[in-house]
């Protein structure tokens, strides 16, 4: 290829004093179209032109390269020339008119990971990633030959180098005994900090990667500022039972760990599904949080009972019983004092064979179970089991905190994949290990990134919600839950 008309000069920059002292080699990287970039000192340059004697001309990628009678956000400039060994030696860097960006680097070098692993590896996407991440921070992916697994709870003693995270910090912040129960509390001191600056948490327990020994792997995660749309695991602990007193005694280590750094975890909302254990457990531990429970499982519970009962037919026939079964769904976007009422004003509307139904919400749910009626018909109730105050998501909607544990869900989901049925213990906590350090990465890229996503319909229907919260001063309630209704969609499964 023959030389352009412009000037060498152009492209000089550091003087060959200060090139000298600077020993960072050059690389080359590929962008997202497969094309060459160089990576130096922190800037990424795009290619302008390749010689044939091997010097190659590069710009600055802030340079505002196709864009038309746009002047240059940055006219940095370099020639490389390209040594016997196929590296390339930097003849002259260039002064630039703005930071440096290894974030960009970073992401060019994981995605490069993630597509020569995913040549190498058959394991699926999500170890795939795992796997780059570990690639990318310089961490070894096998591990050190695992000891015998335990056969029984009180055999089990964790392994040193299992008690520390794969940067030699500690990782193991509790082991916690009540009875014959046990857990193992696993987090960092980041995670922690995490949880304190957390707008909400979302609880769960997953069971189908739960190590012999166990019952459950619950995790904690923790929302990410600072818009907090997004949640990201804290805290793992591996559970011999479900019960509220073991409940209990993991929150509080938990507790005593984040006071050693002088921390006071009070989150604004704890977000689970209706475990009771959980629920008690968290009101004791966190008795300033607001504990709300998982919309989708509160439309899965009504929609199990109306399956268990065999009453489908009632609503997948009657498009007047279907409307009335998503107005009770939309009861969840009322002010939690103001469902009863409303409720009250459906069930009056209710034609009979929906009669089981209203009876079922209105004790589990809305007003408890009739327990007397004196001689005056004064009706005496116990308290439902889920009163409208846990799940009511109104005010959620309002200082936009997630309706439901999607976020967790879809985490466990993935962990399943990478860990599979029946592990060993030990496997398991080398593995929580890993995913804490993918944790980290996702939290810093999370933490750095300033690009908007498109929305999802999901997202369309999350902000459709909250303008008819926001209006919802301006509603009678029965438009008012025909509005909701309407945007909760029409399928049995779609909530």
């Amino acid at each position: 290829m023959a030389e352009s008309e412009e000037d060498e000069e152009d492209f000089l920059g550091f003087s060959e004093e200060e090139l000298k002292k600077d020993k960072r080699e050059p690389e080359i990287l590929k962008s997202s179209k497969d094309k060459d970039v160089l990576a130096l000192r922190g800037y990424i340059y795009y290619l302008n032109r390749k010689m044939e004697d091997g010097t190659h001309y590069w710009e600055c990628r802030e340079r505002g390269h196709g864009v038309a009678k746009e002047p240059a956000k940055c006219s940095a400039r370099v020639i490389t020339r390209l040594k016997p060994d196929g590296t390339h030696r930097v003849d002259s860097p260039a002064v630039h008119s703005h930071e440096f960006n290894p974030g960009f680097i970073a992401e060019l070098k994981y995605r490069a990971a993630v597509k020569r692993i995913a040549i190498e590896d058959s394991g699926g996407p999500a170890n795939v990633i795992r796997l780059a991440t570990c690639d990318m921070k310089g961490f070894e992916s096998a591990s050190p030959e695992a000891p015998r697994e335990p056969e029984s709870i009180t055999e089990l003693q964790v392994p040193e180098h299992l008690r520390k995270d794969l940067t030699g910090k500690c990782f193991l912040i509790g082991d916690v005994k009540v009875g014959d129960h046990r857990a193992l509390i696993f987090g960092t001191e980041e995670g922690l900090r995490r949880l304190d600056s957390a707008k909400y948490w979302v609880i769960d327990g997953t069971f189908r990667t739960a190590p012999t020994l166990f019952r459950q792997l619950m995790t904690i995660m923790a929302s990410c500022g600072p818009d907090h749309q997004s949640a990201y695991p804290a805290i793992f602990t591996l559970m011999t039972s479900k019960t509220e007193l073991l409940y209990r005694s993991v929150f509080a280590k938990i507790i005593e760990a984040a006071e050693a750094i002088d921390l006071d975890l009070s989150p604004s909302v704890i977000l689970s599904d209706f475990e009771k254990a959980i629920i008690n457990a968290s009101k004791l531990e966190f008795p300033e949080s607001k504990h709300n429970c998982c919309f989708f499982h509160f439309s899965k519970n009504l929609l199990d009972h109306i399956r268990s009962e065999k009453m489908s037919h009632l609503f997948d026939q009657n498009q007047h019983n279907f409307n009335i079964y998503k107005k009770v769904q939309a009861l969840a976007f009322l002010p939690s004092e103001e469902i009863p009422e409303a409720f009250a004003t459906l069930k009056k509307e209710a034609p009979e064979n929906l009669h089981e139904f209203f009876a079922y919400v209105e004790e589990f749910y809305v007003l408890g179970k009739v327990t007397r009626v004196n001689k005056k018909k004064k009706v005496f109730r116990s308290d439902p089991l889920f009163p409208p105050a846990l799940w009511s998501v109104y005010d959620s909607v309002k200082q936009r905190v997630p309706r439901t544990t999607n976020q967790i869900e879809a985490f466990h989901r993935r962990w399943n994949s990478l860990v599979g049925l029946n592990p060993g213990v030990f496997k398991v906590i080398e593995e929580l290990r890993k995913e804490e350090l993918q944790t980290s990465v996702f939290v810093e890229s999370h933490l750095a990134s300033t690009n908007k996503k498109r929305k999802t319909g999901h997202e369309d229907a999350d902000e459709q919600f909250f303008k008819d919260v926001e209006r919802y001063e301006t509603y009678k309630v029965p438009d008012y839950l025909t509005a909701i209704a309407a945007n909760l969609g029409s399928k049995w499964q779609k909530h």
